[in-house]
């Protein structure tokens, strides 16, 4: 009777593992707050501003968010409770073998991302492997991650004035390594052509993948600027 039991116990397991599939949701709030995460019908509590379920099933779900202010209430026992405000509210379609990254910002708005799992190698599902968006070259530089990458764009078009939003940029730079792509997107933040050319030139020796570079001088609209960049990059190779 034990051994049927043991049987019976590890086929509902099985069954039940391999219908949530190797799904991920991830959530990560750029408030350094609290989160609680309604994820269906079911509740989370979390210790900071990022939340993780790995093995989830794929299909649609029902996600809330709510982010702890900074404020209290008195209630009906005469004590005091934390206000938790909604900041993500939203029905998505998790697909199986994918890992859904949702990421809001400072001023509420959400950004989603999927990455497809790789199944080819067993040692990707561990988390550190499965979390991993990260961007290398053949000698091992890696790129700017793309939750980092968004957070450097808001940064910069938050920026009022151009010569600060330079020094912002340079400073970003000089800590961090770029794709061609990225670095194309960056050069739009920039409303002077005299800024973007700079920026085109300042950012080269931070790209990874500098055979690409030709696509950056399609940032610039002056010909003239586009020739510029042309030689020197000649000068750098």
């Amino acid at each position: 009777m034990k051994s049927i039991f043991t049987l019976l116990t590890f086929i509902l397991f099985s069954a039940a593992h391999y219908s949530y599939g190797q799904s991920k949701l991830s959530i990560t709030s750029a408030l350094n707050t609290k989160m609680r995460v309604q994820v269906d019908n079911r509740k989370y509590n979390t210790d900071n501003n990022n939340f993780t379920i790995s093995n989830i099933r794929d299909g649609q779900h029902s996600i809330k968010v709510y982010q702890l202010v900074n404020s209290k209430t008195r209630n009906n026992r005469n004590g005091y409770v934390y206000n938790y405000v909604l900041v993500y509210n939203s029905q998505l379609n998790l697909r199986n073998g994918f890992h859904t990254d949702i990421v809001i910002n400072r001023f509420g708005k959400s950004f989603v991302d999927q990455q497809q799992i790789d199944k080819n190698n067993d040692e990707s599902w561990d988390d550190d492997w499965a979390e991993s968006t990260d961007i290398y070259d053949g000698t091992g530089q890696q790129a700017i991650n793309p939750r980092a990458f968004i957070q450097l764009k808001e940064t910069l078009q938050r920026e009022t004035f151009e010569d600060t939003r330079v020094k912002t940029a340079k400073q970003a730079i000089a800590q961090n390594f770029f794709t061609a792509e990225q670095v194309k997107e960056l050069i739009g933040y920039f409303k002077f052509e005299a800024n973007r050319l700079e920026m085109a030139k300042y950012l080269y020796d931070n790209t990874i993948d500098r055979k690409n570079y030709f696509i950056v001088s399609n940032a610039l609209t002056s010909s003239l600027s586009k020739d510029e960049l042309m030689r020197y990059i000649e000068t750098k190779n």
